[in-house]
C-alpha cells in the first residue's frame, strides 16, 4: 500500500515486526545450514499485507492478511558486507500465485507507488506474525493477532502450508487489547523450539496508553497428534 493511501484512509498499517527465518526454496527447514546449497537458501520474512488492486471479493482485498516474502541468503549477505544499500529494494520478492515473483517494496523512497501483489498463505486478518521452527514436532509454528483482540496460532510443515487455527492456541483477555506476540525458542537458538517454546505478548485495557500495559509470557507445550 502507498503511504498516501494509508494516511488518507486514516488508518495504521503495520509493515514490520515479522520474523526472519532461513529455509530452502520450498519453505522447508534446513537442519544443517553449513551443508546447505547456497543457491537454494533463502531468508524469509512474514508480514501483514493488503492489495487494494485485487479484483477478488475475498477478505484479503480489504483487510491485511499474512504473507511471506523472501530473498537469496547469499545475495543479502554479499550486499550487506559490501554496504550496497541501493540493492535493498530489489532483494525481497513477495509470494504470488505459487512463486516469489512480485517486488517486496515499492521501489520509491517515499512509498508513493504500490509494491507488488501478494497471495496470502493464511487467508485471515492478522498482524504481528511471529514464526519459529519446533524441532520436537518438526513443524513451524506461527502466532499472530486478530484485530488486536486475540492471538491465533497455526502449525505447518513448510512456511507456505498452514494448518488452520489451533483451537488450544487461541488466547484472549476479555475486552483488553492483545498485541506483539513473539515466539522464542527455549534453548540456545531463539528461532528454534524443542517442544516448549516461549510466547511473549502485551495486553492493555486502554491501548495505546502504555501505563495500562502488562507484558505476559507463557510456556507452550507442543505435541504431535
Amino acid at each position: 500500500m502507498t503511504r498516501s493511501l494509508v494516511i488518507n484512509a486514516n488508518v495504521n498499517f503495520d509493515v514490520g515486526g515479522g520474523t526472519l527465518l532461513i529455509a530452502d526454496g520450498k519453505g522447508q527447514h534446513i537442519s544443517d545450514l553449513a551443508k546447505a546449497d547456497p543457491s537454494s537458501t533463502y531468508i524469509y520474512v512474514f508480514c501483514s499485507d493488503s492489495d487494494p488492486t485485487d479484483t477478488s471479493s475475498g477478505l484479503c482485498r480489504q483487510s491485511a492478511c499474512l504473507a511471506p516474502a523472501r530473498a537469496p541468503l547469499a545475495t543479502v549477505v554479499a550486499d550487506a558486507f559490501a554496504g550496497n544499500a541501493a540493492e535493498f529494494p530489489t532483494l525481497f520478492k513477495k509470494y504470488y500465485k505459487g512463486g516469489f515473483t512480485e517486488p517486496g517494496t515499492s521501489g520509491d523512497p517515499n512509498a508513493a507507488a504500490n509494491s507488488g501483489h501478494y497471495t496470502p498463505v493464511i487467508a485471515a486478518e492478522g498482524n504481528f506474525p511471529s514464526v519459529l521452527y519446533d524441532a520436537s514436532t518438526q513443524q513451524y509454528l506461527i502466532a499472530y493477532t486478530n484485530d488486536n483482540r486475540a492471538i491465533a496460532m497455526q502449525h505447518g510443515s513448510t512456511l507456505l502450508s498452514w494448518s488452520g487455527p489451533i483451537a488450544s492456541g487461541a488466547i484472549t483477555n476479555g475486552a483488553n487489547s492483545i498485541l506483539y506476540p513473539t515466539l522464542i525458542g527455549e534453548g540456545a537458538d531463539p528461532a528454534t523450539g524443542n517442544g516448549n517454546p516461549w510466547l511473549f505478548y502485551i495486553t492493555a485495557s486502554n491501548f495505546p496508553d502504555w501505563t495500562t500495559v502488562t507484558v505476559v509470557n507463557r510456556r507452550l507445550q507442543l505435541k504431535v497428534k
